[in-house]
């Protein structure tokens, strides 16, 4: 996370906020939050989460400041991995088996859909 420190730091300047003010406001120690700046520590990614959320960002964006190439997000689907990722290997087999499907069934359709027009 090389550029997540310099991307907080400057989201927090666009905003003028204080590190204090900040720290309220995502409910994040402020010692953690300039800890973040300097790249001294890396946050949790429920953190990364409430910081995300705060300033309406993405998560690639935050992580990879403007060197971020992903389009989309979705911060639900985000957390949802972040759960199936902590469940042991036989659930998060069954996770990706579900996911594979779900993509499968999708491409399926726009098949169908692209030659019935």
């Amino acid at each position: 996370m090389s550029n997540f420190g310099e991307t907080l730091k400057k989201l927090r300047s666009e905003k003028g906020l204080s590190y204090r003010r900040l720290s309220k406001e995502v409910d994040i120690s402020h010692s953690n939050l300039e800890k973040y700046e300097k790249n001294n520590m890396e946050p949790s990614f429920d953190k990364v989460i409430k910081i995300c959320k705060f300033f309406n960002v993405s998560i690639d964006y935050l992580i990879l400041g403007d060197n971020a190439d992903l389009k989309y997000n979705d911060l639900e689907l985000a957390e949802l991995f972040n759960k199936a990722d902590m469940l042991d290997d036989e659930f998060r087999g069954l996770v990706k088996k579900y996911i594979r499907k779900v993509v499968d069934l999708s491409e399926e359709k726009d098949r169908v859909v692209e030659e019935a027009e």
